[in-house]
């Protein structure tokens, strides 16, 4: 009996370590003292109004969640993130899209829905591998061409904005292989 006790709580603590070895924290202090095993960071609902600096040293990072926060614009620091494949930029205070997004090339996934954007970039085209794209509930009503460069886009979010059916039509036609989600607006207290 002891026996098997002991090998619970082994079991258990080799559970616990792989899950804090997960490389995932939610805690900025606890992944500076763990720089380099950080994969993913989780900073959302911190009332952020800038990303800490501190982040920008974990370089192994490939999933940042800056999501419900207070964020309006992202440092030009956040190009040293050379791994990050993942950006969840939803729920701040975006009026513009930052530029610099467009500089971070292994973006697989980049979520920035529920700001105040009003335009996307031209620009948008060199995020070539990017496969998800989430733009809902923002204040856009047309997107660039240039968008139909992105040809692993799978994902294109624009649930609850305004497209007109020409903008629609056009979107699917210049983006065939991608799966976009329209929706019209409404009050629904997002």
């Amino acid at each position: 009996m002891k026996c098997n006790i002991s090998i619970a709580i082994i079991i258990f603590f080799n559970f616990y370590c792989n899950s804090q070895s997960n490389h995932k924290f939610s805690n900025l202090q606890k992944a500076l003292a763990s720089k380099q095993e950080v994969i993913t960071l989780d900073l959302s609902k911190q009332n952020l109004k800038v990303i800490p600096q501190e982040v920008f040293e974990l370089h192994n990072l490939e999933v940042l969640i800056l999501s419900k926060n207070k964020l309006s614009e992202v440092s030009p620091d956040i190009l040293q993130l050379k791994k990050l494949t993942h950006l969840d930029l939803s729920r701040n205070n975006f009026s513009t899209f930052p530029k610099e997004l467009v500089h971070l090339f292994s973006l697989l996934s980049l979520k920035i829905n529920r700001n105040e954007i009003t335009s996307i970039p031209k620009s948008i085209r060199r995020l070539e591998n990017l496969n998800n794209l989430e733009l809902w509930s923002n204040n856009i009503k047309l997107l660039p061409n240039e968008i139909s460069e992105l040809k692993k886009l799978k994902v294109l979010d624009l649930r609850t904005m305004s497209f007109s059916d020409a903008e629609k039509n056009k979107l699917k036609k210049i983006l065939p292989r991608t799966k976009i989600y329209f929706s019209n607006p409404c009050n629904c207290g997002y």
